[in-house]
């Protein structure tokens, strides 16, 4: 579904991306994780050709920078940090924005389009926040919104940019466990920048560790959730429990630990 051969992003001097090289099958969830300044968001910009890359981007067996957007958009979903909200607009209307991909120059929006979302908002629970103005909205129903408007795209790939960075605890498991559902589901490929390294191992098949624009480690999570490199890679005193079904933890847990010079 994804392949990223040899890739590098370079802004001045600084090379933001060096050498990265991946494949993601579909259906697959692969989280991308890394201290800040790593390149997680740069990495997802690259894949839907918002940067100026050298090496190769393809998705569904196309050069990215042969597609144009609205190509892109029919496959691929962004769903950003703090995208632009329009003045005023309320749920419908917003989600329906996201028909836009699938529709001719100058056309309108159809019957279709309509159930369309109608579909999303009911899966997503939204259904009685339709007629809701977005400025209204607590964060994680803002979160399931932005979430509607790329599922009624009818992408076959889903990227997130730290979906949950905003969300307490319980909706951060909410808006996961949704994606998760979908994916299953229809077997959408999802490709996410997470910091929260426990919810990474818990929900994504694979993690990818960037480090200073490169790939340190590419795996399942018990590989690359190890304590000696994630400590070195982001200077943190943690530990790292291990995967135990019979408790809940379907991924290892990652547990930052307080260093031992700040109890004196």
């Amino acid at each position: 579904m994804i392949n990223a051969c040899d890739v590098g992003v370079r802004i001045g001097d600084k090379d933001l991306l060096a050498g990265v090289s991946f494949a993601i099958m579909p259906g697959e969830w692969v989280g991308v994780v890394g201290p800040n300044g790593a390149g997680k968001s740069t990495l997802l910009r690259t894949l839907v050709g918002l940067t100026q890359h050298t090496g190769q981007v393809f998705v569904a067996h196309a050069d990215v920078r042969a597609m144009s957007a609205k190509e892109l958009a029919r496959i691929v979903a962004v769903v950003v940090q703090q995208p632009v909200i329009p003045q005023g607009i309320v749920v419908a209307d917003y989600v329906l924005l996201g028909r836009s991909p699938h529709l001719g120059l100058l056309q309108r929006e159809t019957r279709h389009d309509r159930a369309r979302v109608s579909q999303v908002l009911e899966l997503l629970a939204l259904t009685e926040f339709s007629d809701r103005r977005m400025q209204t909205l607590s964060g994680g129903e803002l979160q399931r919104v932005y979430l509607a408007r790329a599922l009624v795209q009818e992408p076959q790939v889903l990227l997130l940019d730290e979906p949950t960075s905003a969300l307490d605890i319980g909706h951060q498991q909410e808006v996961l466990g949704l994606i998760d559902q979908i994916r299953q589901d229809s077997a959408l490929t999802v490709v996410s920048t997470m910091h929260d390294l426990t919810m990474a191992g818990e929900y994504a098949d694979r993690i990818l560790l960037l480090h200073q624009g490169r790939i340190l480690r590419d795996g399942p999570p018990e590989e690359v959730l190890e304590p000696h490199l994630l400590a070195r890679t982001y200077g943190a005193t943690l530990e790292v429990l291990p995967a135990d079904p019979a408790r809940g933890f379907s991924g290892p847990v990652v547990v930052p630990v307080r260093h031992r010079a700040d109890l004196h």
